[in-house]
């Protein structure tokens, strides 16, 4: 039998040799198609990987965000109930402030915010990761962010566990570990165009994810200052709907945003999605402000009873609406001014979209 004559495919590709005359190792160049297939093959899955590590580092902080800020109420609240009394409009009442219902489970929250912060590292070095694996450099990086991208540490992991084992498949190619062995020479050519935050800011598009991340931000301010009976504290958005959904908008409309940026997402399409954003946050946010200009109202309630009971029930009724106030805090204030600018950002990327 005749032995075949000829390297193989991948046998010298970006292959390391040492020279007998300095005994210093050199570099055989990567065949041209052997790059260019490892670029293909990496493409995509470092598109897929970067959105994972975005979803992460946003879900992750938010929880850590908000078991923070839990752990502060539990520790703020007394451990046994107190009364506290106050004075107000010629009514003396008695608050009895109560341990924080979750004082129990105050451990929990302090490993779920331990837990959240690592996740957040961890989601940190997934987006250093995906960028070396779109250029093709650093492959110890790249292992150690697939191998995080498979632990359970954020709920992204649900769809980073396939993300990830789809990582590792890619990193077993021959064509890919041949352009991994081949060092990048300082100021090369590489095909990561589009996949950057100067190229995303170079559209409104990548300006709106910007938005959608101080929107997540906003969520976590204060929205409302009440004073019941001259007790005063201070609403942040995550307690009540608005701000709930606000928030959630904005994550969502921040990874949508950065999925058409990744895979190529039509023009009308990121317009769209910043139109929708910024008028569901502005029209929640908007009623906020008017509610809050309203003031508090007595409930349209029939009393029952004579006529002096009634009149009492009333007075009474007054005497509580008076005692109670609602003012707009920052958060309030600034998430319409968010949705505002949003919205322009989509009208924006929708008349771009329609130049020749």
């Amino acid at each position: 039998s005749v032995a075949p004559s000829g390297p193989t495919p991948f046998a010298d590709s970006g292959r390391a040799t040492q020279s007998a005359d300095s005994g210093r190792a050199t570099w055989s160049p990567i065949e041209p198609a052997v790059l260019e297939s490892a670029r293909r093959a990496v493409r995509t899955p470092a598109a897929a990987w970067l959105l994972v590590a975005i979803a992460t580092v946003l879900i992750s902080a938010s929880l850590a965000a908000w078991s923070g800020v839990t752990l502060a109420r539990i520790a703020a609240s007394p451990e046994s109930p107190e009364q506290t009394k106050s004075d107000s409009g010629g009514v003396t009442s008695t608050v009895t402030r109560k341990p924080h219902p979750w004082r129990p489970h105050r451990d929990k929250f302090i490993l779920l915010l331990i837990v959240q912060i690592a996740a957040v590292a961890a989601g940190g070095q997934m987006v250093l990761a995906a960028f070396c694996l779109r250029r093709l450099e650093s492959p110890s990086l790249v292992r150690a962010g697939a191998v995080f991208t498979v632990i359970p540490l954020s709920p992204a992991w649900l769809i980073g566990l396939p993300i990830g084992t789809w990582i590792m498949s890619v990193l077993g190619r021959p064509d890919v570990k041949a352009a991994f062995e081949q060092p990048t020479p300082c100021g090369a050519e590489t095909d990561d165009a589009g996949f950057g935050l100067n190229d995303w800011l170079k559209e409104p598009a990548g300006w709106g994810m910007l938005v959608c991340l101080i929107g997540v931000v906003v969520a976590f301010l204060p929205w409302q200052r009440m004073n019941i009976f001259g007790f005063s504290f201070d609403l942040l958005g995550i307690d009540g709907w608005a701000g709930l959904t606000t928030g959630s908008v904005c994550v969502v409309t921040l990874l949508v945003l950065a999925a058409l940026n990744l895979f190529g997402g039509s023009r009308r399409w990121k317009a769209a999605t910043m139109l929708v954003a910024g008028i569901v946050t502005g029209g929640v946010s908007g009623y906020v402000m008017i509610d809050a200009f309203r003031g508090p109202r007595a409930a349209q309630t029939s009393f029952s009873g004579n006529e002096v009971m009634r009149d009492l029930a009333k007075a009474l009724s007054d005497i509580v609406v008076e005692g109670m106030g609602a003012s707009l805090h920052v958060g309030a204030v600034t998430m319409p001014v968010l949705a505002f600018v949003l919205a322009l950002l989509g009208l924006l990327e929708l008349w771009q979209s329609r130049r020749p």
